[in-house]
């Protein structure tokens, strides 16, 4: 696995293991698609020797319910469980017993309550990275026993050496990082997916349709994406996107689609950041959520 950018955490992390201070847990927290997964196992392999690493090596998952009325992904406290005993278990050698959990986010509320008694009683050389985007959708006693790590979304210029890499025509690397939104998991879908190409165009000339666009056209727009979750989330990320660039433009006094105030654009930003908070972290229901928005736009 390659890391793209996240320089300054790599250099935190490595001080830190070479003068032996690493702590027992860690909260690495941050966007989706930014490389926090992938950091998290290159950083374990680097704690272990090559021979060691399956045996001192676990990853936690969500799972899906089993019930018909229970689709969400969790993790249980069965799996917490089977870990702790994983983890209490004597190392082949001196090399660190390391866990990764995952969208920690998706741990049932008896999972984090058994995720917090491990915590609290760290087992010999062991190291706990639970990965999840906000560090306030875990109990605040786990948090607190984590250090917390925060990772952002890349700059443009790490992810254009990236794409300079990549055998891409200009169109191709001009729309890759349009697209990436500073995600290297979004350049990766974009790049690895060529139907994902298409789907990414469809929603940039969605939005640009949606401007102006007569209030039934955006309240069908509103249906058809509530019935599928897949895409509901993706598209609000192309919208949030889309009118910072706007923003942007205004500020830079270049020519618009529609003449936007500045306030009308911040309203709208917030709107939609409100809109993806809500419809992942509550139970309010998505059509409503999404006229809501559309009629600010």
């Amino acid at each position: 696995m390659e890391i793209i950018g996240h320089k300054r955490q790599s250099q935190y992390l490595k001080q830190s293991a070479e003068n032996n201070r690493l702590a027992h847990a860690y909260l690495f927290y941050g966007p989706s698609k930014i490389g926090k997964r992938t950091f998290a196992i290159e950083f374990a392999k680097s704690l272990q020797k090559p021979e060691e690493r399956l045996a001192n090596f676990s990853m936690l998952e969500p799972i899906k319910g089993e019930e018909e009325d229970n689709k969400r992904e969790s993790i249980h406290i069965l799996q917490i469980r089977e870990l702790k005993s994983k983890l209490s278990l004597s190392s082949a050698s001196d090399g660190y017993k390391i866990a990764i959990i995952d969208n920690a986010q998706a741990m049932t509320f008896d999972a984090q309550g058994a995720m917090l008694k491990l915590l609290e009683e760290p087992k010999g050389k062991s190291l706990i990275i639970l990965i999840a985007e906000l560090k306030d959708q875990l109990l605040s006693t786990i948090t607190s026993r984590c250090q917390l790590i925060r990772f952002s979304t890349l700059s443009k210029q790490d992810i254009g050496q990236f794409l300079d890499s990549k055998d891409l025509d200009d169109s191709d690397k001009k729309m890759a990082l349009w697209l990436s939104f500073g995600k290297m998991g979004r350049v990766i879908d974009y790049l690895d997916k060529k139907e994902e190409r298409a789907i990414q165009k469809n929603k940039i000339k969605e939005i640009r349709e949606l401007i102006g666009a007569p209030i039934y056209e955006k309240f069908a727009l509103a249906e058809k994406l509530s019935k599928n979750r897949n895409e509901l989330l993706p598209s609000l990320e192309v919208w949030l996107h889309y009118f910072r660039e706007v923003l942007l433009k205004k500020l830079k006094k270049e020519k618009i689609k529609k003449e936007y105030s500045f306030n009308d654009l911040k309203e709208i930003i917030n709107a939609v950041e409100r809109t993806k908070y809500v419809l992942t972290q509550t139970n309010v229901n998505p059509r409503l959520a999404l006229e809501n928005l559309l009629l600010k736009i």
